[in-house]
């Protein structure tokens, strides 16, 4: 079964910014705006493992910390 998630942190936790306009995706993880993809589970995780080992997380807690 294939679903959409983020193409940058592989969250599911996105949302459509303007639903009017299908492209325009926000993810609430790391802060990514554009097109989604559609995955299977073991590419979601490929896309997890390789986006925690660059060190890029983005959080909302991160962004608190640096002002």
């Amino acid at each position: 079964m294939k679903f959409k998630v983020c193409p940058q942190c592989g969250s599911e936790n996105i949302e459509w910014i303007i639903p009017q306009n299908w492209s325009q995706w926000s993810c609430n993880d790391c802060s990514y705006t554009g097109l989604v993809i559609e995955v299977d589970k073991e590419t979601q995780k490929e896309i997890q493992k390789q986006w925690k080992e660059t060190g890029r997380i983005i959080s909302s807690k991160d962004d608190e910390e640096d002002d």
